[in-house]
């Protein structure tokens, strides 16, 4: 098969793209990840408090705990979860820009994979090219949570995603091993095998996050860095990321307190 100038295009393309579905990440695209608490007690003449109390004169505990940046007490605690894949999150249930105050902790209690945004670089490469990437068995896990104290939002969370991408031979004139690259520069990991002419590949992307950056929000859109993001505080948390560029979180993040 002729090399095609559409596909060095997408090979071109492909290996300059850089995936990432952790989004709220500081850096040239933005920031997010985890949070702090602050408690701890004092004591004088001999009494003690445990989780924020003090005690005077030995004799009784005043108070109890509290958390920086908004909702005292009890926080959430992160737990695995699986991801859920749909066609299009669209459909689903949305944040709707509803917007709302943004403080204290949430954690990940699900994350909607919208395949049509998956590896957008990629498929964007690959439509240059006149074909299409379609994806099949696609799975994961979300874990952690995201803190926004002060300004400053922090996001200690790991999204892992899998599954098996079908590359068109249009899209593969340089052949399997060059779109494997293709994978490896995006920050996944991959292995392909040639299939009716063009590859499948396996693939899989851990993202892990874990540092601070300041935010701002306004009109049910919140911004961290150059990033973007559609929200809402309703009882728990939604958001959607709305950056136009690569690297867009592929769906819709649920959260709870």
């Amino acid at each position: 098969m002729a090399v095609t100038t559409k596909g060095l295009a997408f090979l071109a393309v492909s290996a300059a793209f850089v995936f990432s579905c952790g989004g709220l990440t500081p850096g040239a695209d933005g920031g997010t990840g985890g949070g702090s608490a602050t408690g701890g007690g004092s004591a004088t003449g001999g009494g003690s408090a445990t989780g924020g109390g003090s005690a005077t004169g030995g004799g009784s505990a005043t108070g109890g705990g509290s958390a920086t940046g908004g909702g005292g007490g009890s926080q959430c605690t992160p737990q695995q979860v699986n991801v859920t894949v749909a066609a299009n999150c669209n459909a689903l249930p949305t944040p709707g820009a509803c917007g709302g105050a943004l403080s204290g902790r949430y954690c990940y209690t699900g994350f909607c994979v919208d395949e049509s945004k998956l590896l957008l670089g990629l498929q964007s490469a690959c439509t240059g090219a006149g074909g299409a990437v379609t994806f099949s068995n696609t799975a994961g896990t979300v874990n952690g949570s995201v803190d926004f104290v002060s300004g400053t939002v922090t996001r200690a969370a790991t999204l892992t995603l899998t599954g098996t991408a079908t590359i068109p031979p249009v899209c593969a004139v340089a052949g399997c091993a060059t779109v494997q690259a293709a994978f490896t520069a995006a920050g996944a990991t991959a292995t392909c095998s040639a299939s009716g002419g063009g590859c499948s590949c396996a693939w899989t992307s851990v993202l892990p996050t874990g540092s601070a950056s300041a935010f701002t929000t306004a009109a049910g859109t919140l911004s961290v860095g150059t990033r973007t993001y559609e929200y809402c505080v309703s009882g728990g948390l939604q958001y959607r990321e709305t950056t136009s560029n690569s690297v867009a979180e592929p769906g819709v993040a649920t959260l709870a307190r």
